[in-house]
């Protein structure tokens, strides 16, 4: 609903915090499991978005 109040032009600007990590997380506990070492900070892919930006990904959206 953000992203299209954005696309919209109710709101100005959106930080992104994506729902789906869950791959990169999976990855992590796998490791983890097998006893391999993980770096102790990890970035996620998440980003910010412009109202011209929503626009333009609003129709491949996953969320």
């Amino acid at each position: 609903d953000g992203m299209q109040a954005l696309a919209d032009g109710k709101i100005n600007f959106i930080v992104e915090c994506s729902p789906l990590l869950g791959p990169q997380l999976m990855e992590l506990v796998e490791k983890v499991h097998a006893g391999e070492t993980v770096e102790p900070r990890v970035v996620t892919e998440e980003t910010t978005f412009t109202q011209e930006q929503a626009k333009a990904v609003l129709p491949e959206r996953q969320y």
